[in-house]
């Protein structure tokens, strides 16, 4: 017996037993470039994550475990929301298909659907800021998007020696948006200076949100460059779009001394801009207790 949940362009197909008990299922996903609709078989019934609500820092996140029925490579397909005119995760993973130590993305789904199309939205102003860009959001218009990326490993937390600990944060930092030429130079130098430098000088885009759980343990064999992977661009922003705010984006754990200030900072006007430099330091702290 088949049952499935139809949810806009999305299809999760699931065959259960006399039960109805879920035993195998399928996902079906549309790749906003070739205009082509995928079907992919569930690795699991169940997601592999999922998030219960659009606040305190939370998208809505569900990921799912497929294999592709053709390769038999193995997947993830990534549900999340977006605040109304942020930066969308695609686009940052649009830039780094190429790029060594930052997670590749097969297909997406740009605009899936907004939560303003199931109610109002309003936004309140922040009290006791008096010149501050803070705003608490109340049912703000959230966005939908979904990717397809590749599998890795589990997170830093999960390391089985030093070695692997040190080779997996070597490798995520300092490939992200480093080209090749420069890759070789990057091994013998200081690693998270340069990978994080080239990502705010060559990409123009700082990612906003380094912690243990966004750097994978590469895939068993790993050569060079792929020991480790960074993922969640969803926070990434272009240089460009930065502002001075009293507020700070990323886990409190991971703050720099300049972004722990912000964030209990009044006045937007005092703070000092989220640059490559907080990443850096930030990258200094993420090795796990084990």
């Amino acid at each position: 017996m088949k049952r499935s949940l139809d949810l806009t362009r999305v299809l999760i197909e699931w065959t259960v037993d006399k039960a109805g008990k879920k035993t195998r299922g399928t996902l079906a996903t549309t790749d906003e470039e070739k205009k082509a609709t995928k079907t992919y078989e569930l690795a699991s019934v169940d997601p592999l994550f999922k998030q219960y609500c659009l606040e305190a820092g939370n998208r809505g996140t569900v990921c799912w475990a497929v294999r592709d029925p053709v390769t038999k490579e193995e997947l993830i397909v990534k549900d999340c929301w977006r605040e109304e005119g942020a930066p969308a995760e695609f686009e940052n993973l649009k830039k780094a298909r190429s790029i060594v130590g930052v997670i590749r993305m097969i297909s997406y789904e740009a605009d899936r659907r907004q939560t303003k199309d199931f109610g109002v939205s309003k936004y309140f102003p922040g009290k006791g800021r008096k010149k501050s860009s803070m705003r608490i959001a109340i049912a703000r218009s959230f966005i939908q998007s979904r990717v397809v990326v590749e599998q890795y490993g589990l997170d830093l937390r999960y390391f089985e020696s030093e070695k692997q600990l040190l080779c997996a944060i070597r490798d995520a930092i300092a490939g992200t948006f480093s080209n090749s030429p420069h890759l070789e130079c990057i091994v013998h130098s200081t690693p998270c200076l340069l990978g994080l430098r080239h990502l705010y000088l060559e990409g123009e885009t700082v990612h906003c949100d380094i912690d243990w759980t966004n750097i994978l343990l590469g895939k068993p064999g790993a050569p060079l460059g792929k020991r480790g992977v960074l993922i969640d661009l969803d926070c990434a922003k272009p240089v460009s779009t930065i502002i001075r705010q009293a507020q700070a984006v990323s886990h409190c754990m991971f703050f720099s001394v300049s972004l722990t200030q912000n964030a209990i900072a009044g006045d937007d006007d005092t703070c000092p801009k989220h640059d490559y430099l907080d990443d850096i330091e930030a990258s200094f702290y993420p090795s796990p207790p084990h």
